[in-house]
């Protein structure tokens, strides 16, 4: 019997290999006329304090990223009220995000949530999201919004040089917009995407890939000369993990959980998780 179990860990072992310090170069595969789809979960949800974390408390903390990693694995994900769509326009990739009805497993709970469903049904079809990315993964709309841009790296931007796990890349997202009247004390920020491992699963190389996205601002808000200080403090991250076909060139999946919290002239917190599945 024992003999029965090592043979069969034996074979489970020799399906997956791992690749510790491999160079890659992740890309869009995409032929002339193929379209690649995906399913898209963009939700508020309830404050989980296990998933608080401020991206800059991870920079030095490999227990604390491995815990992470493993609850944005097994983190539930939402019905998907929108869908990817990628394909080959004019030398680049185009990606673009609809919005679609969503399926629920119930009826609505009360009218305010039966108005919500109504909303989301009138929105389907609509484009939320588009842009043009390079060969390289690049974004090319500079004129986008920025919060636009924001989701559009985060979802679709690829690193324009090979990487290993020694080498973490930028990400080219913004965060954090004040008006006029705010005077700044201290910012930190990180962006960065990290190429945890790479595995190789029954021929096919997967990249195992980490966002780590934080800003820190505090300062005091006085929109006129003569009115009194008032303090702001603002926190935002965004923490992401996903699993990326090398060869096939697409996300296997993608889920990312977006946290902020502030204080001055408002109190909030909010979490909001984001997913791409095939």
């Amino acid at each position: 019997m024992n003999n029965k179990y090592l043979i069969g860990a034996l074979l489970v072992l020799a399906g997956c290999v791992s690749h510790t310090n491999d160079s890659v170069t992740l890309r869009w595969n995409l032929s002339e006329g193929e379209q690649l789809r995906y399913s898209v979960s963009i939700s508020e949800i309830p404050t989980d304090p296990h998933l608080a974390v401020h991206g800059i408390d991870l920079l030095n903390n490999s227990e604390l990223r491995e815990q992470i990693k493993h609850r944005l694995v097994n983190v539930k994900i939402p019905a998907p009220d929108f869908e990817a769509r990628l394909i080959r326009h004019g030398g680049l990739i185009q990606a673009s995000v609809l919005a679609v009805s969503p399926e629920y497993d119930a009826p609505p709970v009360n009218e305010d949530e039966a108005f919500r469903r109504r909303m989301l049904e009138s929105r389907a079809g609509y484009i939320e999201l588009l842009g043009h990315f390079s060969e390289e993964g690049q974004l090319q709309d500079f004129f986008v919004k920025q919060k636009q841009r924001n989701l559009l790296n985060l979802f679709f931007s690829m690193p324009r040089l090979p990487v290993t796990p020694d080498s973490p890349w930028e990400l080219d997202v913004t965060l954090t917009e004040i008006g006029p009247g705010f005077y700044v004390q201290s910012a930190d920020r990180v962006r960065k995407a990290y190429l945890e491992q790479v595995d190789e699963v029954d021929g096919e190389r997967i990249a195992q890939i980490l966002y780590v996205i934080g800003e820190d601002v505090k300062g005091y808000f006085k929109q006129h000369v003569d009115n009194e200080e008032v303090p702001i403090a603002s926190r935002v991250s965004h923490v992401a993990y996903g699993e990326f076909f090398i060869d096939k060139g697409q996300w296997k999946n993608f889920t990312m959980i977006a946290y902020l919290s502030g204080t001055g002239l408002s109190q909030n917190e909010s979490m909001t998780i984001y997913a791409l599945r095939p």
